[in-house]
């Protein structure tokens, strides 16, 4: 198959390139970093031409940003593609969405969940996903949802060096946390690739373990060679998080301890994948073998597997 991807050169992009490559499909890489612009119809146009497959994997999820600039780049980026795709006959488009669009909730998700979306974010995926769907009497489409995405990357980098200092959980972290590494989610992706039974399916890709958020920061410091660390109440921490985005606005610096990011940590995330698994795909990876391998190429990014 020849493949547009777009977001090429981002966390999920530059792993489903590596993984199409092995199964010999031809990509056409798509991202600002190498001239492509989901915003500016003509290069969509242009990339466009001759591709059998679309993946769009391009998403703006900075949630400092305005939520006009998030549905600039999440929602008419979207319809800038398929607009083009329509034009072009494309055989399948395949949409990476997020498990954000549950919004907040207490209960195990599936795909007949409601989506009731609650950030300037969640909402404009939630949109995205309605402008594809519009489509799927033109050419076959397909949602993929994923759970928190775990692998090396600059988030988990500082998440990984937070928790290696030794700061404190924020909360009690008896939430459930299930997540998906990032080799087992490209997998996912490359099974959905000219996959008719994934055509007009929407599809929840996480692991198969569901823990608890303090199972899983004890996890990554026991990767670490580190005790288990302690913990400070909910409000402490939230309060903490206003501070350091005070400080971030100020020294232009980003800090992961923001408001909205605190907040991400006492959400329920517990999923079912049994859809996912009905196409042939079982994750391979447990969340401790995902952790211990993500702290491995954190620690020597040139020997990353």
């Amino acid at each position: 198959m020849r493949i547009l991807l777009t977001g090429s050169t981002g966390f999920v992009g530059t792993h489903l390139l590596e993984a199409l490559k092995r199964k010999k499909h031809t990509i056409v890489a798509f991202a600002r970093g190498n001239g492509g612009n989901i915003l500016d119809p003509a290069s969509v146009a242009a990339g466009m031409k001759n591709i059998d497959i679309v993946i769009h994997a391009a998403a703006e999820i900075d949630e400092t940003k305005s939520p006009e600039e998030l549905f600039q780049t999440n929602v008419q980026g979207t319809k800038n593609l398929l607009a083009a795709a329509e034009k072009n006959k494309i055989q399948q488009f395949i949409f990476l969405s997020t498990v954000g669009v549950y919004g907040d909730t207490r209960s195990k998700l599936n795909e007949d969940s409601p989506v009731q979306p609650i950030t300037p974010y969640e909402k404009s995926k939630s949109e995205a996903e309605k402008a594809v769907l519009e489509y799927q009497e033109v050419f076959p489409v397909t949602i993929i949802r994923p759970a928190l995405v775990l692998g090396p990357n600059k988030y988990w980098k500082s998440i990984f060096h937070i928790i290696e200092k030794g700061f404190p959980l924020i909360g009690k972290g008896e939430n459930a946390w299930q997540m998906i590494y990032i080799k087992d989610l490209v997998e996912f992706i490359a099974k959905c690739v000219g996959n008719e039974d994934a055509y007009g399916e929407t599809f929840i890709c996480a692991e198969k373990e569901t823990h608890s958020l303090r199972e899983v920061v004890d996890m990554i410091a026991e990767a670490q060679g580190k005790k288990h660390i302690g913990s400070i109440p909910g409000f402490l921490g939230m309060g903490l998080s206003y501070l350091f985005l005070v400080q971030s606005k100020l020294t232009g610096k980003k800090n992961i301890l923001i408001p909205a990011h605190v907040k991400r940590l006492s959400k329920h995330r517990e999923y079912a994948i049994a859809k996912a698994m009905r196409l042939g795909w079982v994750p391979r990876y447990s969340t401790r073998e995902a952790i211990e391998e993500t702290q491995r190429a954190l620690s020597h990014p040139s020997k990353e597997n």
